[in-house]
């Protein structure tokens, strides 16, 4: 999270989606807003069993139990902390291994606009679908 820098490049593009479709103002408000939900670095270990292998769904799901979405991990290719890959919305999902050397990226806290959570206002408007 420390190499984030906001440019206007992504304050145009926000302004845009927002002038598109007004409805997406509250995602994106719920997302970069100062209050609501944020996204932590989290270490996986209180969510497996000693030695445990999970797949990224498996591990997901425990997360959520915790009231958190899981969005990616962290992890050093070759064992030094210098060279860290991010991966966000892996796309092997289903492969069960060991995350001892991962980091986990989630989303947490509480929602500014929880009446939109669980199929509210924009699920109806399309913007979101379950």
């Amino acid at each position: 999270m420390s190499e984030f820098v906001q440019s206007n490049e992504m304050v145009s593009r926000v302004i845009a989606m927002v002038s598109e479709d007004r409805s997406v103002n509250a995602i994106l408000e719920e997302l970069l807003g100062g209050d609501g939900c944020g996204i932590q670095l989290k270490d996986p270990t209180p969510y497996m069993h000693p030695n445990e292998e999970l797949s990224f769904l498996q591990l997901s799901k425990r997360v959520h139990q915790y009231d958190m979405v899981c969005l990616g991990y962290r992890e050093s290719e070759d064992g030094d902390p210098e060279h860290q890959q991010t991966v966000i919305n892996p796309r092997d999902k289903n492969t069960a291994r060991s995350w001892a050397e991962a980091t986990l990226i989630v989303l947490t806290g509480s929602p500014m606009h929880p009446h939109l959570h669980n199929g509210g206002a924009l699920a109806d408007t399309g913007v979101i679908k379950h």
